[in-house]
């Protein structure tokens, strides 16, 4: 490369125009407002929700799973044995 600079490097290292400086977040009025639409907003209330469950005991082995009180409170449960190879 020699002694001649490269477009967008100071002394050939990278510009960064952004560090530093404030940039303007085009949603902070609406945020502020409460008008903002997040991702909880978009689902229908009647949609369902996923849940995992894991061991309370890391490395432990998980002999046995009572989903008797589960079933009775949710659409499915769905074990690990239940999925397809």
């Amino acid at each position: 490369m020699g002694s001649e600079q490269i477009a967008g490097r100071k002394g050939g290292i990278p510009v960064r125009k952004n560090v530093g400086q404030s940039k303007t977040r085009v949603d902070a009025f609406d945020k502020a407002a409460g008008r903002a639409k997040y991702t909880d907003d978009l689902c229908d209330r009647s949609a369902l929700v996923t849940r995992i469950v894991h061991a309370p005991v890391a490395h432990g082995i998980v002999r046995s799973v009572d989903t008797a009180e589960a079933e009775q409170a949710v659409a499915e449960v769905a074990e690990a044995a239940d999925a397809a190879d």
